[in-house]
């Protein structure tokens, strides 16, 4: 859920400095609205709010050229479903001095990373866009244990256990796998005799 901000709020962070939370772009400049939206979600605090405003200039005044705010609006639309996975954002058009902007709140997200574009993974002989799922064994396999063990996807193995069971009790296990395979929530062994 995105925090709602007053117009107070928003006009007030408007005319500070740009920081860490606070972009302002012109309504021309559109190329980097995906790649502000994307890194405020993936750096804030998550929940926090941050802004990107357009139709405000670099020292906080709002450009004296009014766009069509609907179109503006579809046009971030558009834009913002490139990011990857979707990223939540809230526009609110905003009053100054009886010129207008369109502050776009972006809170830190809990489901970063997000990426200005869809990643793609191969099956067969064709390239498709990475379902949910997918980016998130993509991205979990950077991580050491997993990175370890998936290199060995495939081939044979053992592994060795050893646990302390209640009452004191040592249990020991050894499996052999003819092949290891990642299945979620872990990964599938078979014992060996």
């Amino acid at each position: 859920m995105i925090a709602e901000m007053s117009d107070a709020d928003l006009l007030a962070r408007m005319k500070d400095s740009e920081d860490h939370f606070v972009e302002r772009k012109t309504c021309g400049d559109s190329k980097d609205w995906l790649k502000t939206v994307v890194a405020f979600a993936n750096s804030a605090p998550i929940g926090y709010p941050c802004i990107m405003y357009i139709g405000v200039r670099n020292n906080g005044e709002i450009e004296d050229r009014q766009p069509d705010f609907d179109s503006l609006q579809m046009t971030l639309n558009k834009i913002m479903q490139n990011a990857y996975s979707r990223v939540a954002y809230l526009p609110k058009i905003i009053t100054d001095g009886g010129r207008q902007a369109l502050a776009v709140i972006v809170p830190g997200s809990s489901s970063r990373p997000h990426f200005a574009g869809p990643s793609y993974v191969r099956r067969g002989s064709e390239t498709f866009e990475a379902s949910d799922e997918q980016l998130d064994d993509l991205i979990s396999s950077r991580s050491g244990k997993v990175y370890q063990i998936s290199r060995y996807i495939g081939k044979p193995v053992t592994a060795f256990n050893c646990s302390v069971l209640t009452g004191g009790q040592i249990m020991r296990g050894r499996w052999r796998v003819a092949q290891v395979s990642l299945l979620r929530p872990g990964f599938h062994f078979a014992r060996c005799a």
